[in-house]
């Protein structure tokens, strides 16, 4: 985004505080750690009063990936193309054939890219229709709003890692994980747990989003709770030790991470816990 892009967005923001946010201490130096949503609504535009003084005080911004790094997306299209050779049960074809003309895209893509690649663009779609924007995720914000200051914006993992934590091994395709997707959005399910996701993440409920496996309906069998693992659990002692690299003697890092990270038995509030951070809990004003 550009300086008047963030400009014309604050004008939509309501300057609220939203999301979990908690104070990490370690060596005499402080840093952040907040938890957030990777889809927004433009009120989200601008960060609220707590959460931007934190982000003032900090030397760097650290987002899983940077989504204004100028490569970004042209690395991430390259690691979301079709495995060679891809070949997919029918069925399975026509399914994803029906998400495609239900989200207005392109019939080709179901060729060009990975299946899973395509049922995450169409939960995109079902999240502009509950008024949820890419665009206006809670890190993209943050980094403009970041750059906007002056403050440098750094990623904690690489696109790499991170796609291959979201589809599996590179030139894979695990068919049941592509089946549980499509099964979300065919039934629904996937807006409510949105919906309710967003909202839990909104008013700051730490004990809501803990709940998580329990109420999404969407780790009731093996494939399903493996990804999950993958996506979350796998991804966060790294995530860990990269937070620990740049927090240090006269060095203050406000990492944003999506606010599910913060929850299980490896969550990231465990990790640096362990690795010696007085983690405190920062009251943010609820949102009503």
């Amino acid at each position: 985004m550009t300086r008047a892009e963030v400009t014309a967005a604050a004008a939509q923001s309501d300057g609220k505080d939203r999301g979990l946010l908690w104070k990490l201490s370690r060596g005499g130096s402080t840093s952040w750690l907040y938890g957030t949503v990777h889809a927004g609504r433009p009120a989200w535009a601008t960060p609220g009063p707590v959460v931007a003084q934190a982000l003032k005080t900090s030397g760097v911004l650290a987002l899983e990936l940077d989504p204004l790094a100028p490569d970004l997306q042209a690395r991430v299209g390259a690691l979301m193309a079709a495995p060679p050779g891809l070949s997919l049960p029918p069925p399975l074809v026509d399914r994803l054939a029906q998400q495609v003309r239900a989200s207005c895209l392109p019939a080709a893509l179901i060729q060009a890219l990975h299946p899973l690649a395509v049922t995450t663009i169409a939960q995109l779609t079902v999240a502009r229709r509950a008024g949820l924007y890419a665009e206006f995720g809670v890190d993209t914000m943050l980094a403009a709003w970041a750059r906007a200051a002056g403050t440098p914006v750094v990623s904690l993992e690489t696109p790499e890692l991170q796609v291959r934590a979201l589809f599996g091994p590179p030139g894979t395709v695990n068919v049941p994980e592509v089946a549980a997707m499509l099964d979300g959005l065919e039934d629904g399910k996937d807006t409510a747990t949105l919906e309710r996701l967003i909202a839990a993440w909104e008013r700051g409920d730490d004990a809501d989003l803990a709940d998580y496996a329990r109420w999404c309906d969407c780790l009731t069998t093996s494939d399903e709770r493996a990804m999950m693992r993958r996506v979350l659990d796998d991804r966060n002692p790294a995530l860990a030790r990269r937070i620990v690299d740049l927090h240090g003697p006269g060095r203050s890092v406000f990492a944003a991470v999506g606010a599910l990270h913060m929850t299980g038995d490896v969550s990231l509030l465990r990790l640096l816990a362990e690795q010696g951070f007085a983690v405190e809990r920062v009251a943010l004003q609820p949102v009503r």
